[in-house]
């Protein structure tokens, strides 16, 4: 679908060795919905360092534990939104001739369903966190080392086998979920985290 005189939305992204290609969840979401929606967008990268003093110049506030991306620059209303959930509802507000990400009068439960879900999977967050610091560039990936210490509370070399930190069993019960679902699942996109040894 093509919107006539509507100029690319810009999209903060996350820079990585895999030059010009996402590796954040977070951001791939946005990706998805602008993709979704048909609209033109133009991708500029940041490193982790720069995204705070990003935040500090645009006026965005500190979300809470650390500024993140994605972050989405309309030029069409001149306005900034950060954080892919928000970024999905605006989208949808905005414009509502192109496909809903999020069906009608469901936002609340999505978000309560995304914060639940995102506890339950603390212990295979962190897995990832470790996994995905191995796809940053050096500047960034010091810099997201530590803060991610300092959100999780732990040393980093304890992020690769949360078994240690979170009780297995958690585990253990979130893979059997849904008649063993999200085992499949982690099983079949765990080589998307794989990185070159």
């Amino acid at each position: 679908m093509s919107i006539p005189g509507l100029k690319p939305i810009i999209f903060y992204d996350i820079a990585s060795v895999l030059e010009n290609e996402p590796w954040s969840g977070n951001t791939i979401k946005t990706r998805y919905c602008l993709t979704f929606k048909g609209l033109p967008f133009q991708t500029v990268w940041l490193e982790f360092p720069e995204i705070k003093p990003f935040y500090e110049q645009h006026s965005l506030g500190t979300p809470a534990p650390v500024c993140t991306l994605p972050v989405i620059m309309d030029p069409n209303t001149n306005r900034l939104i950060a954080d892919s959930f928000a970024i999905a509802q605006y989208l949808d507000e905005q414009y509502p001739d192109t496909p809903k990400v999020l069906p009608n009068n469901t936002a609340a439960l999505i978000h309560i369903f995304h914060t639940a879900f995102f506890e339950a999977i603390k212990g295979a967050m962190m897995v990832a966190c470790f996994k995905g610091a191995q796809k940053l560039n050096p500047k960034s990936k010091e810099y997201y080392i530590r803060h991610r210490e300092e959100q999780f509370g732990i040393p980093w070399e304890q992020f690769a086998t949360p078994e240690k930190t979170r009780n297995r069993s958690e585990w253990e019960e979130m893979k059997s979920w849904n008649g063993g679902r999200w085992r499949r699942l982690v099983e079949a996109t765990d080589k998307y985290l794989d990185f070159p040894k």
